[in-house]
């Protein structure tokens, strides 16, 4: 929640910087997978529950997404002071999803198939609502 928070407060920060150039950037996305074993559904879910990614005091989860935000400020002299003329952020988001250890038998490997790859789309929602954050701290007001 604090982390949530700080991102806010620079968000706002630099929302609210006037004339501020906005040259174009990029997301930066990895995938960073933990292994799990079992040959059946309820053996991988089991296995989920006792390898997946910490968070909070929450426990652990299926899949967790990550991000590191930084800026590169450019001022420049202007007025007797310096202006804020361009601030670029570099933005790297980490999905953490599971991953089997061993190849699975045919029909749980289709079942898994269709597990991850909705696992995988709920945690791209998440990337593109922090894309679109930094994209909506960029504009000017």
């Amino acid at each position: 929640m604090k982390t949530v928070l700080s991102f806010c407060l620079l968000l706002g920060s630099v929302a609210s910087l006037p004339g501020v150039a906005q040259a174009d950037w990029q997301a930066v996305e990895n995938v960073q997978a933990y292994s799990i074993t079992g040959k059946t559904g309820a053996e991988l879910y089991a296995s989920i529950g006792e390898r997946g990614p910490k968070v909070g005091n929450a426990g652990r989860a299926i899949a967790f997404t990550n991000f590191k935000l930084t800026w590169s400020w450019k001022y420049e002299p202007q007025g007797g002071g310096c202006v804020l003329v361009s601030a670029r952020p570099k933005l790297i988001i980490t999905y953490v999803l599971p991953k089997p250890a061993e190849r699975l038998p045919a029909s749980v490997a289709k079942s898994w198939e269709t597990f991850i790859s909705g696992v995988r789309q709920h945690e791209l929602v998440h990337g593109d609502l922090i894309k679109d954050m930094v994209k909506r701290s960029r504009r000017s007001p």
